[in-house]
């Protein structure tokens, strides 16, 4: 593609495209002398960071995709220094607060002292007042408690810490190599897949971009910080992983709030015999009072039951004899070494087979396979002549069966419930939300995103 062709759409409709113009290489440009001429330098700012920028990282004429690129990262390291300064100011602020605070509290503290030892003196010789010579003795007592030097540890609790990170390193090891083999997203981030996230970027439409307390777009925020991964994050889908603390640290916490606030939202169950029946096993807590509550049954699933309104009563009693059978089994498979991970697939989270029974032409499909939307979104990503047949696979989707078949949910499992190992990593934090995020934009597309 030609610079002057794809200059062009680059700076469709943007204010002061002229700049661009000039002859300059995209290697040159700058941001400060972009914004010369601009009155209002917060327009301007808007403008460079989440138009300019993306476009040039899109285009795809390589000199001006690479611009866009050393552009981005210096923008970054701008913004971030601005909130390093910010922070530190805060900081400092914070820092003078404490400090005046604990100086009036020593010093009231200091003070009834000395009237109690004034006091006390007067009972015995009489009314005297504490010099200034014993406050000044008292502040300096005071500081020699504070720069005590901390004991050194004991030996005995050094060599125990010790066999305790050892003992942690080696759990680390062992668990590591317990990996996934499905680590095709995992790979580094290419040029070609920056241009592609800028892409992304800019396809989201203004009505759309989600404006956080503090004026910052929540879009703007996640591209910027995307641009500097150089490895596959759930971010270049803008998934937020609320648990990430990498993540939370971007925002303060009214944003951070706000963030939550929205992923928290509940749907609360209709069906009040559904919450009495499940609070009523909450409140047992012995085998033989579960069993008797079994036994009864439930007056839903008598010559009335009807499948399509009273099934999950049915499916609750089933899932709960099944798992009451496994717990009582002797000895205990929880104390059993060597069960592979179909075990608790098959008799512990295999009641999630039979959880859709009730809705037609939807089957939990078991057995590890490779996901519909994955597979589309992959092969929409490359090449005809390298094509993949195959797309991340899983252990388990939720998949219906019409004219064309179509997911709604995915499932991992492992043997081992390990939050150390690869594959409790990989899965949890990256091909889980990545292959969710793939099946909610498949069934969302097209879709009145206010209904």
């Amino acid at each position: 593609m030609k610079l002057s062709t794809a200059l062009s759409q680059v700076t469709d409709g943007i204010e002061n495209a002229a700049y661009f113009q000039k002859g300059i290489s995209p290697l040159e440009y700058k941001a400060q002398d972009y914004f010369r001429p601009f009155r209002n330098k917060q327009s301007a700012h808007r403008i460079w960071s989440s138009v300019i920028i993306p476009r040039l990282i899109a285009s795809k004429h390589e000199g001006l995709h690479q611009s866009g690129i050393n552009l981005q990262k210096q923008w970054s390291k701008k913004s971030f220094q601005d909130e390093l300064r910010k922070f530190w100011r805060q900081q400092d602020i914070i820092t003078n607060s404490v400090q005046q605070h604990q100086a009036r509290i020593l010093k009231h503290s200091y003070r009834d002292l000395c009237n109690n030892l004034e006091s006390r003196e007067a009972q015995f010789l009489g009314s005297t007042r504490a010099s200034t010579s014993h406050f000044e003795d008292l502040t300096s007592k005071d500081k020699a408690v504070m720069d005590r030097p901390v004991p050194a540890k004991e030996a005995d609790n050094v060599e125990f810490e010790d066999d305790i990170e050892q003992a942690s390193e080696e759990d680390i090891e062992q668990a590591s190599e317990e990996d996934n083999d499905d680590n095709d997203d995992l790979l580094a981030f290419t040029s070609e897949d920056y241009r592609l996230f800028a892409e992304k970027y800019i396809n989201i439409k203004d009505k759309d971009k989600f404006l956080l307390p503090s004026g910052r777009i929540l879009e703007e925020v996640l591209f910027s910080v995307g641009m500097t991964k150089k490895k596959h994050h759930l971010i270049h889908s803008f998934i937020i992983d609320v648990d990430d603390q990498d993540i939370k640290c971007i925002f303060d916490s009214s944003d951070w709030e706000s963030i939550v606030k929205e992923a928290e939202q509940r749907t609360c169950v209709a069906d009040a015999d559904i919450v009495a029946l499940l609070d009523s096993f909450k409140e047992m807590n012995r085998t033989k009072k579960i069993m008797e509550r079994l036994l009864e049954r439930h007056p839903r699933l008598g010559s009335s039951y009807v499948h399509s309104q009273d099934y999950d009563i049915k499916w609750i009693f089933d899932s709960i004899s099944k798992w009451l059978d496994l717990y009582l089994f002797q000895p205990s498979v929880f104390s059993m070494e060597g069960l592979l991970e179909y075990f608790w697939r098959s008799n512990v989270w295999g009641v999630i087979d039979t959880l859709f029974c009730d809705i037609p032409n939807l089957l939990m499909v078991g057995g590890e396979g490779c996901g519909i939307e994955s597979t589309q979104r992959r092969n929409q990503q490359q090449h005809k002549d390298s094509r993949k047949t195959s797309g991340s696979k899983s252990d388990g989707y939720l998949r219906e069966f019409r004219a064309n078949k179509v997911d709604w949910m995915t499932i991992e499992g492992g043997r081992n419930w390990d939050p150390y190992c690869k594959k409790h990593k990989t899965e949890s934090a990256w091909k889980l939300g990545r292959q969710l995020h793939d099946i909610f934009r498949a069934r969302t597309t097209g879709m009145d995103q206010k209904k």
